[in-house]
């Protein structure tokens, strides 16, 4: 099995299990009677002891997998396949040209080509790569689309063919991990995706008419993924080292408070008025680190980007766009008009979901869905 399966969509349906440092989210999608649509089948999470999971690496693996197991007894799903994801700084997805025209002649180089651009050794890390093209339905070995600035050059010359590639590498030791860990809870890793990709897949299944470039931002508990994209596809995917868990520590740190109480506080409020008002400065302090950091991606994609790079909107999701009027905040602060994104608009609920509650925490499970969205067999990319 090719452990790394990115973008190569199996057709059966699959558990999509995304396992945070806060929270493991998971999602089982069925395929509706609508044209094109999806039905939201079973949801479950299940919270995590601090130092499970550590910049992406898994630490306490009987812990996650008795935390995990509960989960998918609980929800009774017959599936036995899932999808999974890593992230962290052990993975690398890097933008590169390669001078190549088919994915056959890709594949044949990509060892070479990786060499230049993944800091670990080569012997050590899966590696995988997504072509960027903007036609669908190619044959692998045809030629893939040139949509760099001298395309027609490239085309009277083939010899300065070159196509953009997404190059993924990740360490052996942590994607095993994960594949180690779902197979000791009786489910087999049909795919481990990157958390990027999975983001994208969530926003481009149930965002697809969006027009223009939009930002999607799943701000997590030890770190974000920062995802641009178009209709045309991914443009840009890259973490970002803010997290809800550096709000929380802050909180606990400068009011000498439980972990616990500071958590609850940070997202429901507190009727304590000179509380509120100190937790609230602590929290607007940090969020203008925070966009000092999302600043910095998007001049960075603007400065690397000829096409009119404008961002249309943000899409705030994941555990701490659930802070009482991040929104706002992040719309004054940045001028992009800005919502919370919920991965499940626009698709049907099983009966026994209560509507009220996917729209409570319907933004923490962006990845999850992404994740369980790998059903199909389709490019997205």
């Amino acid at each position: 099995m090719n452990i790394l399966s990115f973008l190569k969509r199996p057709k059966n349906p699959l558990i999509g299990i995304d396992i945070g440092s806060h929270t493991i989210k998971v999602v089982e999608f069925a395929r509706s009677s609508r044209k094109g649509g999806y039905f939201l089948n079973l949801i479950g999470r299940g919270r995590l002891p601090k130092g499970s999971i550590v910049d992406g690496a898994i630490k306490d693996s009987p812990q996650i997998a008795k935390i995990l197991t509960g989960i998918l007894n609980n929800l009774h799903s017959r599936l036995k396949k899932a999808a999974a994801s890593v992230s962290g700084y052990s993975v690398i997805v890097k933008m590169i040209t390669v001078p190549y025209e088919t994915i056959e002649e890709i594949e044949n180089n990509l060892i070479f080509e990786a060499e230049n651009y993944v800091p670990f050794e080569i012997e050590e890390v899966y590696l995988d790569f997504s072509p960027i093209r903007i036609n669908k339905g190619q044959n692998d070995n045809e030629k893939l689309q040139d949509t760099s600035p001298d395309a027609d050059a490239n085309k009277k010359d083939k010899s300065q063919s070159k196509t953009e590639i997404y190059l993924v590498a990740a360490k052996r030791e942590i994607v095993d991990a994960y594949a180690e860990l779902l197979q000791n809870v009786d489910i087999i890793p049909a795919v481990i995706d990157v958390d990027g990709f999975s983001l994208f897949n969530a926003s481009y299944k149930t965002y697809s008419g969006l027009d223009g470039i939009n930002i999607f931002l799943d701000l997590g508990a030890s770190k974000s993924i920062f995802n641009i994209v178009s209709k045309d596809g991914l443009l840009l995917t890259r973490d970002l080292s803010i997290g809800g868990n550096i709000l929380t520590k802050e909180i606990v740190s400068r009011l000498n408070m439980d972990y616990e109480d500071a958590e609850r506080i940070k997202i429901e409020g507190t009727d304590d008025r000179e509380l509120f008002k100190r937790v609230s400065s602590i929290i607007e302090e940090i969020l203008s680190e925070w966009i000092s950091e999302i600043s910095k991606a998007i001049d960075f994609f603007k400065a690397n980007n000829d096409v009119n790079s404008e961002i249309k909107a943000m899409y705030l999701c994941g555990g701490s766009s659930l802070l009482k009027g991040i929104d706002k905040y992040f719309k004054d602060a940045l001028g992009i008009n800005t919502h919370i994104f919920n991965p499940f608009h626009n698709i049907e609920l099983d009966r026994k979901i209560d509507p009220a509650y996917i729209k409570a925490i319907g933004p923490q499970f962006a990845v999850a869905s992404g994740l369980a969205l790998r059903m199909e067999d389709d490019n997205s990319l």
